[in-house]
């Protein structure tokens, strides 16, 4: 009879040794899949930022096409930063430290293009240094900040002219 009291008791600390050790494994499960979530969505819009950046670049070759003067208009003008919003045929002068929503891409993308005169491109040539970035913001971000940031970086001169001795 003794031995059937203990039993009773020891069946009852088996359940809640069971159930503890599956809330620590579904825990974990969830855990590890709100990471790979977090990781694919920053991924995708890592994706996305780098291929507007791209466009942006590909904007600013169809402006020297199309002009090579007006492309030197935008280099000359203050400032040198402009907001190409998505679509857009027409950048606008950069009023603010992140485009203040002109430049806004759908998506909540930020997409900026500095353009300048550059030596480092080809000494004594006649290029413009242009540098894309686009911005983007998720959780990780703190105070509404664009956090994040895809860059590149394109020397661009007359369609004519190339970059380096013959």
């Amino acid at each position: 009879m003794r031995k059937l009291k203990y039993q009773r008791g020891q069946s009852l600390v088996e359940v809640l040794l069971a159930l503890a050790v599956a809330v620590l494994v579904i825990t974990a499960i969830t855990s590890v899949v709100i990471v790979a979530l977090n990781n694919t969505t920053f991924s995708k819009n890592q994706n996305l930022a780098n291929a507007y950046a791209q466009e942006g670049i590909e904007f600013v070759r169809a402006l020297r096409d199309k002009s090579y003067s007006t492309l030197l208009l935008y280099n000359t003008s203050a400032p040198n930063s402009y907001c190409l919003a998505g679509g857009s045929t027409v950048p606008v002068a950069k009023s603010g430290p992140d485009c203040d929503g002109e430049g806004n891409i759908q998506g909540g993308f930020i997409r900026e293009i500095f353009i300048h005169e550059s030596v480092d491109c080809e000494p004594g040539g006649d290029f413009r240094r242009v540098i894309v970035t686009v911005s983007w913001k998720d959780g990780k971000c703190t105070g509404g900040n664009f956090c994040h940031r895809a860059r590149i970086n394109s020397c661009i001169g007359r369609a004519d002219q190339t970059v380096g001795p013959p």
